[in-house]
């Protein structure tokens, strides 16, 4: 994660002295998306996916990575991800892991 924030591109967003949602891009890959749930579905995770893309854009960078959870994944569609793959990661007790490679084509000018 640190990482990510030293070398990578960090929005984050705050309401007073409150961090309310994140979001890193690294390379071409969208990374650590995060909105708290009191503040989802007020249109903030897509502010912070139009910023990665325009900083994406202005990189030169032709097509943005993610992975999807399972719960993000409708959210990214409506976007304009596709999906390159469906991933199963098993995990304890015969349970497994799912989520979505996606990439976006992004329009260089």
């Amino acid at each position: 994660m640190l990482n990510g924030i030293l070398k990578g591109y960090c929005l984050i967003l705050t309401c007073g002295k409150e961090i309310i949602g994140t979001g890193t891009l690294l390379d071409s890959n969208a990374r650590r998306v995060f909105i708290k749930p009191l503040y989802q579905k007020v249109g903030l995770g897509k502010r912070i996916m139009h910023g990665l893309e325009d900083k994406s854009v202005e990189e030169r960078v032709r097509m943005l990575g993610l992975d999807a959870s399972l719960v993000a994944y409708p959210f990214y569609r409506a976007l304009g991800y596709q999906t390159q793959s469906e991933e199963i990661i098993p995990i304890r007790n015969g349970q497994n892991l799912r989520y979505y490679k996606m990439v976006k084509n992004l329009e260089i000018s």
